[in-house]
């Protein structure tokens, strides 16, 4: 449903898609925001969102999840996370990638956001065995 309406917003409003896409954006991720996801029903329902995600994010540039919005900033950190949960690390690492330089501006390097992005990224080396530029 999101992508549906997503879509016919961006036909009918070219000159609004990245305003449009960042709604959708943000819609998504407080959705996901909301989940437990410590039950079975979460984890099958974000994996049911997974396509409506990808869909979304082709329409945000990393120039606008650089700027420094941390409401923004903050919705690709879960969005990575659910990435990240579902062993999708390429997307996961994207997405904590472009909020970290978006923290790191906004921020400074030794806010507890920034590094809990670097925290976030640090555990996907680990999930994938690289425990060497985890302690990077």
């Amino acid at each position: 449903m999101v992508h549906s309406w997503a879509r016919l917003w961006l036909k009918s409003e070219l000159e609004k898609e990245t305003e449009k896409a960042v709604e959708a954006f943000e819609m998504v991720a407080s959705v996901l925001t909301r989940l437990s996801k410590q039950s079975t029903a979460d984890w099958e329902f974000e994996q049911q969102l997974m396509p409506h995600i990808n869909a979304v994010i082709k329409h945000i540039s990393s120039q606008y999840l650089a700027l420094d919005v941390t409401k923004i900033l903050d919705k690709a950190c879960t969005l990575g996370n659910v990435f990240n949960r579902h062993g999708q690390y390429k997307q996961a690492m994207t997405l904590y990638e472009q909020a970290l330089a978006g923290y790191e501006k906004a921020l400074g390097v030794d806010h507890p956001d920034t590094l809990t992005a670097v925290n976030n990224m640090a555990s996907i080396f680990g999930n994938q065995g690289q425990y060497e530029k985890a302690l990077e």
